[in-house]
């Protein structure tokens, strides 16, 4: 038994202290790998989303998943135990707009609008207030990315991704 919890352990798909052991949200994504629909369950618990809608955390692991690998990075490799290192991986390949992984990571629309729930709310405790828009930006040469932002309306606006919402694009064309 040992041997075992070592060899989890050094995959990083269990997390041990002086209480003893948990699973990692690695360990659910494994489980979704192999057709374990629970994994999504311990993902939300994990990462404190639970208000989240499993379709949306699924959709987010994909974008997660297209991220990680166009940086090379394998699972057991990636720094995504806490809900804020996706964010992190995801981020890099925004230009502009959220919905502009599309391209540069090939990830469909449909997928991008059900992930934007859960990547808006990791990023919400980062996020500033413009004119009661909540934004999370990041300056790239000579150009500004939207990573995150939420209109104040949200959800009732009706608006899935923030370059849809005319809220969010004013207070943005008034920062640039």
């Amino acid at each position: 038994m040992y041997k075992a919890t070592k060899s989890l352990h050094r995959k990083r798909l269990i997390l041990c202290g002086r209480d003893g052991c948990v699973a990692s949200v690695k360990a659910s994504i494994a489980l979704l790998y192999h057709d374990d629909l629970e994994g999504a369950t311990y993902a939300k618990y994990i990462w404190e989303l639970n208000h989240v809608d499993e379709d949306s955390l699924l959709a987010y692991l994909v974008v997660l998943g297209a991220a990680l690998k166009k940086l090379g990075f394998s699972l057991t490799e990636a720094y995504i135990c806490p809900r804020e290192g996706p964010l992190l991986y995801i981020q890099v390949f925004i230009r502009g707009w959220y919905s502009s992984l599309s391209k540069t990571l090939g990830v469909p629309n449909h997928v991008l609008r059900l992930a934007y729930k859960v990547h808006m709310e990791i990023a919400e405790p980062y996020m500033s207030s413009i004119d009661g828009v909540r934004v999370l930006l990041r300056k790239d040469k000579l150009s500004v990315n939207v990573v995150a932002a939420k209109c104040p309306r949200q959800p009732t606006c009706g608006h899935e991704l923030p370059e849809e919402c005319p809220l969010v694009r004013e207070a943005i064309r008034r920062l640039s």
